[in-house]
């Protein structure tokens, strides 16, 4: 072979060689970046584990101040109809002594107003005749 091509042959190989040599760079760049994307998923992973079961520590909290609060009204519900039935129970006992209330009031009045006065003067005024 001739000296002249391969000295062409030689520097387009090693031309060749650089570029190849430049593109194997930049695949372990791009392996780098690759790896550190490998890293971030990981963390995002575990990141995502975590928040998974944090979540599900919450629906459990939930679910407890529901039932909680189920049991709370439940037990106002009960304690309203007690104080309810207790109060028309009151208000029954009550209601025979008070409900000639404004009669027996009138008759203290009239009582007080007649205080001093002698007796027959009552009996005059009530029955209409005068002296």
């Amino acid at each position: 072979m001739d000296t002249e091509l391969i000295a062409y042959l030689d520097e387009r190989f090693g031309k060749i060689d650089e570029r190849f040599q430049k593109i194997d760079e930049r695949f372990e760049k791009i392996d780098q970046r690759f790896e550190k994307i490998d890293q971030r998923f990981e963390k995002m992973e575990d990141t995502l584990h975590l928040t998974q079961v944090a979540v599900e520590g919450v629906r459990d909290e939930v679910k407890l101040l529901a039932e909680g609060m189920i049991g709370t009204e439940e037990k106002l519900s009960s304690l309203s109809r007690e104080v309810t039935f207790q109060y028309e129970r009151l208000q029954a006992s009550i209601a025979p002594y008070y409900k000639d209330l404004d009669c027996r009031i009138r008759l203290l009045e009239e009582r007080a107003a007649r205080e001093g006065q002698a007796p027959l003067d009552i009996i005059r005024e009530r029955y209409g005749k005068t002296s």
